[in-house]
């Protein structure tokens, strides 16, 4: 016997993609939507497991945090997808088991942070890079000093030496 999805148009108010977005998190159902991305012109199907719905800083909920099951995204699976673009909701007809507490589930509302990206990452390895070179001047130069002060010293005490010879 076939399963009957549950279809949600466009149509739908905010509130109502709201309640059953948090009604399929709370019985860990996957959703499938219709997701138009900003850059694109047609809408595509996702898979996703819902999480946390998210928020802009002192605003309303404006996006759904999900893993993406399908398509399979060529990097980390976490997407935020904003409300206003998601055209259709239906049952995605499979549980999942959470890989981490679901906020959705606590009635909270995350606050959105942009995802880091690559060029972070590069600034501070060039960080740790010349902290590195950074470092290894200071033992170049603790080096020198030590040869300049260490010269000072046996050129000190050959003096001394000389002096009591005479």
């Amino acid at each position: 016997m076939a399963t009957r999805r549950q279809e949600f148009r466009s149509t739908a108010s905010t509130d109502e993609i709201l309640s059953v977005m948090g009604i399929y998190a709370q019985q860990c159902r996957r959703a499938m939507i219709l997701y138009l991305k900003p850059d694109e012109h047609e809408p595509i199907w996702r898979l996703v497991e819902p999480y946390d719905f998210v928020a802009v800083e002192g605003g309303d909920v404006s996006a759904v945090r999900s893993v993406q099951i399908e398509p399979k995204p060529e990097e980390t699976p976490w997407r935020c997808f904003r409300l206003d673009r998601i055209q259709r909701i239906e049952d995605g007809l499979k549980t999942f088991t959470p890989q981490r507490t679901q906020s959705i589930d606590l009635g909270e509302v995350t606050t959105f942070r942009p995802p880091r990206k690559r060029q972070a990452n590069l600034s501070r390895a060039s960080i740790v890079i010349q902290a590195r070179t950074d470092r290894g001047r200071s033992k170049a130069k603790a080096f020198f000093w030590g040869l300049v002060v260490g010269g000072v010293v046996v050129t000190a005490i050959a003096f001394l030496i000389l002096a009591r010879l005479h």
